[in-house]
């Protein structure tokens, strides 16, 4: 009965997810469009979608137990036969007039990630409860399986190790400008080279004439450098911390943790330098546009942790994962909007721009402090889905694995 209720539980879930990542999907394809027509266009074939993601998904065999590396797995191929499925069915019934191929592979992106988050959630509500479940264990003795992958008291060590949080990040500080002449000046140049070099180029030879352009791109660039420095070290933390991971016993989270929480460090005092230069020079946002800027860093900031944490643990286990992420940051900087406006961008192509992981943030930052307005609903919507499902993935996933981790080093 209680497998029986689950499965209920999840196919009434996922009946959900699908379909309002069916109606994300017609938003970000048709961003013109009053709301109103949109969904009205959306609803004559969500049904569609709703079955077809339920179909694929059990044929896919998501509803079965797996790894959680499987269930990933599984969860793209479902996603895949549930939207080609849906397709099919539209066509069928309803005919060309209201396919629009874009917003099914869209909506497939979206359902993928969104149902890896919300089975990411639901494993942490599981673990602790299973853990704290009253008789689950004599007084006394401690079922290292089942703590090993509880995710609360990871949250707890990590806490009360936050002394030493701080002292890894201020001594990543230190060494950076140990023995250096100008110290953190040199942490402006690099963000100060790109934006001349940007602006030489696509202001005075590509001859885009937009007011404010280098704070424009100023904005991207420090944004980006804060992601892609924390996931560049972070395919470090473990392996190079290998000698203090087999000799002390810590929560190895602190590890990433810690390489996040240097490179905010820098982006804050870069902030702290150059957002009142931006201010005086060319615009004062609003009161409650300044207020957005605070919750989208934070969102930032855990979708960064969640990725920290899934590329420390696999970097333990597969050395080629380094190399991949700099080939995928180098494709990800260009599919960002950081040197170009989202509004130029061809309008078959916005919703993948949009889509990719840094886009919603630093589309975000851009209309706080350069266009003057709240950021879209849809950039609200995508960059709380990437920054909740990579944070649940990447603390399940990095807890799961966080006691062979020695192992590997």
């Amino acid at each position: 009965m209680r497998v029986f209720k689950a499965l209920i539980a999840a196919l009434c879930v996922d009946g959900v997810v699908a379909g309002f990542c069916y109606v994300l999907a017609h938003e970000l394809r048709f961003p013109a469009s009053p709301f109103r027509e949109l969904l009205n266009t959306a609803s004559q074939t969500v049904w569609f979608m709703v079955v077809g993601q339920l179909v694929g998904f059990a044929m896919a065999g998501v509803y079965r137990g797996a790894s959680v590396t499987e269930k990933l797995w599984r969860l793209a191929i479902g996603s895949a036969v549930g939207t080609g499925m849906a397709m099919g069915a539209v066509f069928v019934v309803a005919g060309f007039g209201h396919l629009s191929r874009a917003t099914f592979l869209i909506d497939l992106f979206l359902v993928w990630v969104v149902s890896i988050g919300w089975r990411a959630l639901r494993v942490f509500w599981m673990l602790e409860r299973r853990r704290s479940a009253p008789g689950s264990d004599p007084p006394g003795l401690v079922d290292r399986v089942v703590d090993r992958q509880s995710v609360v008291p990871t949250l707890f060590a990590l806490f009360s190790h936050r002394e030493l949080i701080r002292n890894l990040v201020r001594k990543d500080l230190k060494l950076k400008y140990r023995g250096s002449v100008l110290g953190f000046v040199w942490s402006l140049v690099n963000p100060l080279a790109l934006v001349v070099v940007y602006t030489l180029a696509f202001k005075y030879i590509l001859g885009v004439r937009q007011p404010g352009f280098p704070f424009f791109i100023l904005i991207g660039v420090m944004a980006w450098s804060f992601f892609a420095n924390s996931a560049t070290m972070s395919t470090g933390a473990i392996i190079e911390g290998g000698s203090l991971v087999k000799a002390v016993r810590f929560p190895r989270a602190v590890l990433p943790i810690a390489t996040v929480l240097f490179n905010l460090a820098q982006y804050v005092l870069l902030l702290l330098v150059f957002l009142p230069l931006m201010f005086v020079v060319f615009r004062v946002p609003s009161l409650t546009q300044l207020l957005m800027f605070p919750v989208f860093l934070a969102m930032q900031v855990a979708f960064t942790v969640g990725i920290a944490l899934t590329l420390a643990a696999a970097t333990a286990y597969f050395r080629d994962v380094r190399h991949f992420v700099d080939i995928a940051l180098l494709m990800l900087f260009w599919t960002t909007p950081i040197v170009y406006p989202v509004s130029q961008v061809p309008e078959w192509l916005r919703a993948p721009i949009l889509l990719s992981p840094m886009s919603p943030f630093v589309i975000a930052y851009h209309s706080i402090f350069f266009d003057g307005r709240a950021p879209e609903p849809a950039v609200w919507a995508i960059a709380i889905a990437y920054s909740v499902t990579m944070l649940a993935f990447g603390t399940v996933w990095f807890v799961s694995v966080e006691d062979h981790l020695s192992d590997h080093l």
